[in-house]
């Protein structure tokens, strides 16, 4: 049993707007994801290639490059920006598409996205106030930390993203506007062209 604050109906929805925006999801991992990732290997291949010729590649630097703050910077920005999506929605076209009402989906998020946020931030401030780290076992939790944080940011941003109102729109209005030709096209057929 795989425990999750996101019943199945609402798993469902997002994974229909998700199947229906699936080029603009495609961009948003593009600058979520992708552009984060290349900026930290950038940084470890920029060490790699400018460090002193005389000074030995040493494990620990490449250690105190990741966590120096950058990894939780990544979690707290994709998450920042998302927060005025979260409640900014209309009801009235959710009643529209014929889709439950999202709001305790987005409280849900809400609350995550708020725990995800303090928890990064207390690691970010741990990191940069501790850095440079001496070389022990115990890197191995802050690190393990950052990247479970960058992982739930990322889920949560990603719902959140796909909770904007046009995200819905393209998701619901064409399956709605197929409904309605089909109306219509039985109408048609039973009481002939209006025209």
């Amino acid at each position: 049993m795989k425990f999750s604050i996101i019943s199945t109906a609402e798993k469902e929805l997002l994974h229909k707007i998700e199947q229906s925006n699936d080029s603009e999801l495609k961009l948003w991992k593009v600058s979520n994801i992708a552009i984060p990732l290349f900026t930290l290997l950038l940084s470890l291949a920029s060490y790699t290639f400018f460090k002193s010729n005389n000074r030995p590649i040493e494990f620990l630097s490449y250690c105190n490059l990741l966590l120096n703050g950058a990894i939780p910077m990544i979690a707290l920005n994709r998450i920042g920006g998302l927060g005025m999506y979260l409640f900014k929605y209309d009801k009235s076209k959710e009643k529209e598409f014929g889709i439950a009402d999202t709001f305790f989906l987005r409280t849900k998020l809400f609350f995550w996205f708020l725990l995800i946020l303090i928890l990064t931030m207390c690691l970010y401030l741990y990191q940069v106030s501790n850095n440079p780290f001496k070389l022990s076992y115990w890197l191995i939790i802050p690190l393990t930390l950052s990247i479970i944080s960058v992982i739930f940011s990322i889920k949560v941003a990603k719902h959140v993203y796909l909770l904007q109102e046009t995200m819905m729109e393209n998701s619901f209005y064409n399956k709605l506007n197929t409904e309605s030709l089909e109306t219509q096209s039985h109408l048609n057929k039973k009481y002939g062209n209006a025209k």
